[in-house]
């Protein structure tokens, strides 16, 4: 009898760890239209020696994307992207703005006040059939609107988005298991992202990501992962840094202290997407200014990016003037 008992419960624990075990294969289903909201919360510290800058932002921005349906004999993936709300705010000790585009006429929105003009206008992000991001299409005019005629405004948005943040933003290290391993709680895998810095270098992220358990978040029942990576700068980067900024960069020993990221992905197996995501990057630049204070500069900067599901499902047909929702 006993041995039976212990059969028993070596099966139904077998049974279970099977149930918890899973292929990660994150993407974008065709023929879905997602809902997403994506936050950004970013600290920086300038301690140029004889003064100091602080500066502190926040954005939260609204999109569908919607996935075209797969074509026969099409490896490539389109999915068409919309925002239809942004909220930012920004403060540097002196100044401080703040924007809403479901409350445009704020009185203190400044130069956040262009960000409300990429409401409804679309560009497409296109997918290769490993699910990396190949190209951001239709993006030219939407920057140009960005971009307006404030020279102010418009540094603001080169630098918080242009082709390469939507890239990021689209494909930030999704998770997915190593050549299709099976993976089970316990697990852990590495991956690494490359973001390229013009004029600087690369952005290096090496780590690895920890199936940690089977949860239930929000109502559904999802996997438990967390990321833990390191953070570095790669200033010799060939393509991205010419020799004039190069020499500059070798003058200026520009160097990372204490980069480290962390994060936590509510991942959803039923539908190959995460639920939520929490990211933290914390990363400490050191630099010398040629022919400056012998300080040198230091500056410390934190960003949480937190990423929201809202709602996914089989896209509805579109109608004139309305923008595709999910079915359900």
């Amino acid at each position: 009898m006993r041995k039976l008992i212990q059969f028993f419960t070596i099966f139904a624990a077998a049974r279970a760890l099977a149930a918890d075990a899973i292929i990660f294969k994150q993407q974008y289903l065709p023929g879905n239209t997602y809902h997403q909201t994506i936050t950004m919360e970013q600290d920086m510290d300038m301690d140029l020696g004889a003064s100091r800058v602080t500066r502190k932002t926040n954005t939260a921005m609204g999109f569908s994307a919607v996935v075209a349906p797969q074509e026969q004999g099409v490896k490539t993936k389109r999915v068409t992207v919309q925002y239809d709300r942004t909220v930012m705010g920004m403060s540097d000790g002196r100044n401080k703005f703040s924007y809403d585009s479901q409350s445009p006429g704020a009185a203190n929105a400044g130069p956040l006040a262009a960000i409300g003009r990429i409401i409804g206008h679309e560009f497409n992000v296109v997918f290769d059939e490993a699910e990396n991001v190949t190209e951001v299409e239709n993006i030219e005019p939407t920057l140009q609107i960005l971009a307006g005629t404030d020279p102010a405004s418009s540094q603001i948005y080169k630098q918080i988005f242009n082709r390469e943040a939507i890239k990021r933003m689209m494909q930030e290290s999704p998770l997915r298991s190593p050549r299709g391993i099976v993976m089970k709680p316990g697990d852990s895998w590495p991956f690494s992202n490359v973001l390229a810095l013009p004029g600087i270098g690369k952005l290096v992220i090496r780590g690895n990501y920890t199936f940690k358990q089977m949860v239930e978040h929000n109502g559904v029942r999802c996997v438990e992962v967390t990321a833990k990576a390191d953070i570095n700068v790669d200033t010799r980067a060939e393509g991205l840094v010419d020799e004039k900024s190069m020499a500059l960069m070798q003058q200026m020993d520009l160097k990372v202290q204490e980069g480290k990221m962390e994060g936590t992905f509510f991942y959803d197996p039923a539908i190959q997407f995460p639920r939520e995501i929490t990211m933290t990057q914390s990363v400490t630049l050191t630099a010398k200014i040629p022919n400056g204070p012998d300080q040198g500069v230091r500056l410390p900067m934190k960003q949480t990016v937190g990423m929201t599901l809202d709602s996914f499902g089989p896209t509805k047909k579109k109608e004139a003037g309305q923008t595709p929702e999910p079915g359900e």
